[in-house]
């Protein structure tokens, strides 16, 4: 993991990388969460789609770079 004591411009790769392993992170543990009754499915839904859209503005950018 990058040293995270400095704030600075991470590359868009890398960011891509993350957003995608956290999509992958949220898919495995909110079904869990939802049978738990620690979140609602609708919001399981959102947060995941909210995601998905983030990972496709970046990837977009990607592609005009």
């Amino acid at each position: 993991m990058p040293d995270t004591g400095e704030e600075k411009q991470l590359p868009l790769a890398e960011l891509i990388i993350e957003v995608r392993r956290e999509i992958a992170l949220r898919a495995n543990v909110y079904p869990k969460w939802v049978m738990a009754g620690r979140l609602k499915e609708e919001q399981a839904a959102y947060r995941i789609a909210a995601m998905n859209q983030i990972l496709n503005i970046l990837l977009a950018k990607q592609d005009k770079a």
